[in-house]
């Protein structure tokens, strides 16, 4: 597969690298506020990183603010839970929606927990329109 099929592979690829090297909260954000939205225009999301402290708050958000939790605890992601993607709300799927999702039915949910040097870094949710789900299919193949 040629790097110009998928361009949000190289977007992904970029920002875990970047993200990496951040050496402070500010330049995480700064990091994820420019790759995010770009690499998922089509679903509404949160990035957030974990810290010692719980509950943990959005580094970054974005379209539709509503579908997600501002905060989010632990035990309320299955994919912190698990330590795995988790997803949900698919047309074939009968898994519930993690708790820090806000919506049912209609919309599709991936979480993501991001690790590095094995360790936890931050958790990606993304929330999009089940008639998008093609969107997921995309997203689980980065």
């Amino acid at each position: 597969m040629q790097s110009g099929e998928h361009p949000e592979l190289n977007l992904l690829s970029g920002m875990a690298m970047l993200l990496h090297s951040c050496p402070d909260e500010e330049a995480l954000m700064e990091v994820a506020e420019q790759y995010l939205p770009n690499m998922f225009p089509f679903a509404s999301g949160r990035f957030y990183l974990l810290r010692d402290k719980e509950p943990y708050e959005p580094l970054v958000s974005w379209g539709q603010e509503s579908l997600l939790t501002r905060e989010l605890a632990h035990d309320a992601c299955y994919a912190l839970d698990k330590g795995a993607p988790y997803e949900a709300g698919k047309l074939d799927s009968s898994a519930p929606h993690c708790e820090h999702i806000l919506t049912d039915k209609d919309f599709a949910s991936l979480c993501l927990p991001l690790i590095t040097q094995n360790e936890p870094l931050g958790l990606l949710t993304i929330v999009h329109p089940v008639y998008g789900e093609q969107a997921l299919v995309q997203i689980k193949h980065l």
